[in-house]
């Protein structure tokens, strides 16, 4: 892959995603000097960190966790095989819901509805809650909190009813 496959500003570490300036840069960089001589996704990570680090705040107990982020982006992007199977996409066979909004009580109350939904329903979801508001922006939400189910907006500006969460989940099998 020349490009980064979309426009790149967040990434999912440990299950919160984390808006970084200069990512989508960063990652066209490497990918160039991946062209010119073949890297691992250990040195991609590692290079990838390293640019990131310039204009963002990478804590350093969360470096090792960043790497982890950052070899399965470049896994997906490259292609590569052999790297972690649980990234962005949530944990294997669940539906992967994204709750957007400041982290308020609206939204925790709307996952313990979803959890309950899906407990009731028998199905696993791995649920992301996503507080930046440049994240929130690719979906094109103005108004929070939001649902957004495998990357298919389904709410904004509403607090959903428990009918509605089953009605989305049913779609989204």
């Amino acid at each position: 892959m020349v490009e980064p496959s979309r426009a790149l500003n967040h990434l999912n570490v440990r299950g919160k995603v984390v808006g970084l300036h200069g990512l989508e840069h960063a990652l066209a960089s490497v990918l160039s000097a991946h062209r010119q001589k073949e890297l691992s996704a250990d040195a991609a990570a590692s290079m990838l960190l390293e640019a990131i680090s310039i204009k963002n705040y990478v804590p350093e107990q969360a470096r090792n966790a960043y790497l982890d982020a950052l070899k399965i982006l470049w896994a997906r992007e490259t292609g590569e095989t052999g790297v972690a199977d649980s990234d962005e996409r949530g944990v294997s066979g669940a539906l992967i819901i994204r709750i957007l909004g400041a982290g308020c009580i609206s939204c925790r109350n709307i996952e313990r509805m979803i959890l309950e939904v899906a407990a009731k329903k028998e199905l696993a979801v791995d649920i992301q809650h996503v507080t930046d508001p440049d994240a929130i922006a690719i979906y094109g939400v103005l108004n929070t909190p939001a649902v957004v189910i495998n990357e298919r907006l389904v709410s904004a500006g509403k607090y959903p009813t428990p009918v509605q969460v089953e009605i989305w989940l049913d779609e989204a099998l």
